[in-house]
């Protein structure tokens, strides 16, 4: 008799385990994972194809529910990836929103507010009002809203955002009758752009920023170049090329503004695509003044006559 009932034990415990691992198959969902991917591009660049995996090395990927309460976090190396740069996401079916930073978990940057998509900020650290670092790790952003169902082999697309460029500062016709220019001359570019929201905008009233250069001197072409990496340019926003000498302004002016008069971004989209920019200031002695001369948007460059004012 006992040993019959313990088969009956043993019997009613299988059942169990059965039903606990089956109970997807009913009507409540709420603890049934589906395995879904998040495919991950990069195509928004100057060249046009995805440079996914040359340009990002790890990404971190936050899940928010329907009510935009934090669900979990997901993190990887970008060569763990499997399937073109695609991550498995195991959701019970619902609707989410994935936020996707690339290259934040580098020393320039910091997640804070995860609990919630209207609380969470990506921060650019700072020591005082300055970058941590003169050459920023290259950032990237993206989002997507999705739903799981039940259907099998669901893949999610979200193509990124870069949100750093390097920005070149060239100063040129600095005669040997001046003082060097490592001394006399700063070059800074100042803006609020060092806290983003979930959806890749800037942070209302958040403090400007200094951005450092790296400075580099040509004695020979009488110049000095000064090359900065900075967070995304947006139009309409306070981002100012700043250089000075001895302290008196020379140059005072909106960096966005200034691209938006070349011929090379017309467009929002266009300032999110390209990310190199290179500004050229030739100084004239005898009006003791610099003009912008060339404005260069990746490989194309366009000469400016200083008797125009663009």
């Amino acid at each position: 008799m006992s040993r019959n009932m313990k088969k009956l034990e043993i019997l009613i415990y299988s059942f169990l385990l059965f039903f606990m691992a089956t109970s997807c198959l009913h009507d409540d969902l709420s603890d049934c994972h589906e395995q879904i991917w998040l495919k991950m591009s990069y195509t928004l660049n100057a060249d046009y194809i995805d440079k996914f995996s040359q340009s990002v090395e790890e990404v971190t990927v936050l899940i928010y529910d329907r009510e935009d309460q934090f669900f979990k976090t997901e993190e990887a190396k970008v060569s763990d990836l499997l399937n073109k740069n695609s991550m498995p996401l195991h959701l019970p079916a619902g609707e989410y929103t994935a936020v996707v930073w690339g290259n934040a978990l580098a020393d320039d940057y910091e997640i804070t507010g995860t609990e919630s998509l209207s609380t969470l900020r990506l921060k650019l650290l700072t020591q005082g009002n300055q970058p941590l670092h003169m050459e920023l790790a290259e950032l990237f952003h993206g989002i997507v809203t999705f739903e799981v169902t039940t259907e099998k082999g669901q893949e999610i697309t979200v193509d990124v955002v870069k949100n750093t460029n390097h920005v070149r500062i060239v100063l040129k016709g600095i005669y040997d009758t001046r003082t060097a220019p490592g001394s006399d001359y700063a070059v800074h570019i100042t803006g609020s752009n060092g806290v983003y929201g979930y959806d890749n905008n800037k942070e209302p009233d958040q403090s400007a920023l200094q951005y450092l250069p790296d400075y580099n001197q040509q004695s020979q072409s009488l110049s000095v170049w000064a090359d900065f990496t900075v967070l995304r340019l947006m139009r309409d926003d306070d981002m100012r090329i700043q250089v000075s000498e001895n302290g008196s302004s020379k140059i005072y002016e909106l960096l966005t503004e200034r691209l938006f008069r070349s011929a090379y971004v017309t467009t929002d989209e266009d300032l999110d695509r390209y990310d190199n920019f290179t500004l050229t200031y030739t100084f004239y002695e005898e009006l003791d003044e610099f003009y912008l001369t060339s404005l260069k948007v990746e490989d194309w460059e366009m000469k400016i006559d200083p008797g125009i004012n663009i």
